[in-house]
């Protein structure tokens, strides 16, 4: 029964900390932002998207690069080919 609940109270800790880091982590991100765009006015009078939109996700890969399932079915190569010289 001990381990019963260890295990139940670990996945719920883990489960809480999950939902709160994320959370956390954009706070601090707003806050940055916030600092900077009062230091710097928006040349366009336009308010930028909030992080998780539609319009931002994504925005951070090359255009010319590789998909995202290319570089990971590219690793395992990659990584023999660094170790083999």
């Amino acid at each position: 029964m001990r381990h019963t609940l260890t295990i139940v109270l670990a996945f719920a800790a883990g489960a809480l900390l999950m939902l709160m880091l994320p959370r956390h982590a954009m706070l601090a991100t707003l806050a940055a932002n916030a600092g900077a765009a009062s230091a710097a006015p928006a040349t366009n009078g336009t308010a930028p998207a909030p992080l998780d939109s539609p319009a931002t996700l994504g925005d951070d890969w090359p255009e010319n690069g590789p998909s995202p399932e290319q570089v990971l079915y590219m690793q395992p190569g990659l990584v023999r080919q660094t170790l083999a010289r």
